[in-house]
């Protein structure tokens, strides 16, 4: 009896063993009967899957990024080996790839990371941040890339491609909500016919700070000066408008319309000598930055924060010529206004208030030839860019 007792705790284990290893069998033969799905590319200016592409990427569709809650450029960097995205504001993000930095400011210094938006190059630092929705495609290339992306392209590149217009209609919409007051709306709608087909999409995100600023209420040295909002508080507004044109069924035109605003609160520089009225020097506590009596005048707003707004219009002309040749032409405007009103010292005092006023106009023409053959593939283009941008740093 005893030894009957000591075999049926054996024989559940070894049931439970064979049952797992039976299940593993039938989930294997089944994960083998479907078909993996293929990640496709557009690195080397062509359509490749991403196995055949001699490069270290990372690639990402949008309905990936959708599911693990990916809205927000910077948050890229939480899933992207080699990748950190700093985004001190919207006027101010830093792109670090393998550990070499692209975050300088000034309108005359090229970046050592390029930012690729719909294939045009928006990497000069004021006019690179863009809102992250309806997106297609996401590409993080590391290494020099300079062949293929230009000479700023010597660290590494990074190559947002967003959703085109379709035929059949859909439509969708989605609603968040959080703390700090926290709301966001975002969605689309696209269909049309077989030759003409557009899309809208539209983002909306507003959150109230987190870091309190007392400055100008009662009991802070400022009490009768501008009271300031707390800081890191974000609206951003963002559509795109997107046509698709197919004349022939070798011919694809796509022309896309974003406009983006932002308007922040501003980024919490805080002493860690000075502490606020009745606070602390610690970063995450309450601050009292107070400005300048004279920002408005002299900094241009009234207010700590952010102003800015950018438009970026994209016309992309496919023809296949013949099965083995493709005739590409990318041509796009990308203009950017920026104020962002900031304190320098990180005390209540008036010591060191500065403004930065940047604007940024530029153009961009890039035709390209491909061609496939058997063993070998060869492409040819020209590109044209010009910019003007014009800077200004302002202080009280």
């Amino acid at each position: 009896m005893t030894h009957t007792k000591s075999l049926i705790p054996r024989l559940s284990k070894l049931s439970l063993l064979i049952s797992a290893a039976l299940s593993v069998q039938v989930n294997a033969q089944q994960a083998g009967d479907q078909q993996i799905e293929q990640i496709t590319v557009t690195t080397q200016k062509r359509v490749q899957s991403i196995q055949d592409v001699p490069a270290s990427i990372s690639a990402y569709n949008g309905d990936f990024l959708d599911s693990i809650g990916v809205g927000e450029l910077d948050t890229l960097s939480e899933i992207t080996p080699g990748l950190v995205i700093q985004e001190q504001s919207p006027n101010n993000p830093g792109f670090v790839i393998r550990g070499i930095t692209s975050d300088s400011g000034s309108s005359q210094a090229s970046p050592r990371v390029s930012i690729y938006y719909n294939g045009a190059d928006i990497s000069r630092s004021r006019g690179s941040y863009f809102e992250m929705f309806d997106i297609q495609r996401v590409e993080v290339v590391k290494g020099p890339q300079a062949t293929l992306f230009g000479t700023a392209a010597s660290v590494g590149a990074l190559s947002v491609i967003t959703n085109k217009p379709e035929e059949d209609f859909s439509a969708a919409v989605t609603i968040g909500a959080g703390n700090f007051a926290a709301k966001q709306v975002k969605g689309y709608v696209t269909g049309g016919n077989d030759t003409l087909q557009g899309r809208f999409a539209f983002s909306y995100r507003d959150r109230d700070g987190y870091i309190k600023n007392i400055a100008g209420e009662e009991g802070s040295q400022s009490a009768d000066g501008t009271q300031q909002d707390d800081m890191h508080a974000i609206e951003r507004t963002a559509y795109r408008a997107s046509l698709r044109f197919l004349p022939t069924e070798k011919v694809t035109v796509d022309l896309t319309y974003t406009h983006e605003e932002n308007q922040d609160s501003g980024t919490s520089f805080k002493n860690g000598l000075y502490a606020p009225t009745g606070g602390d020097t610690s970063p995450y506590s309450f601050v009292e930055l107070s400005g300048s009596p004279y920002s408005a005048e002299v900094l241009g707003a009234e207010k700590l924060g952010v102003n800015r707004t950018t438009e970026d219009l994209n016309l992309t002309v496919e023809w296949l010529m013949s099965e083995n040749l493709t005739f590409t032409s990318v041509s796009a405007t990308r203009n950017f206004d920026s104020l962002e009103v900031f304190d320098g010292d990180g005390t209540q005092a008036w010591f060191l208030e500065f403004a930065e006023d940047a604007e940024g106009d530029q153009f961009s023409q890039e035709f390209r030839l491909l061609h496939t053959g058997e063993k070998l593939t060869t492409i040819a283009g020209v590109s044209y860019f010009t910019e003007d941008g014009n800077q200004a740093v302002p202080f009280s």
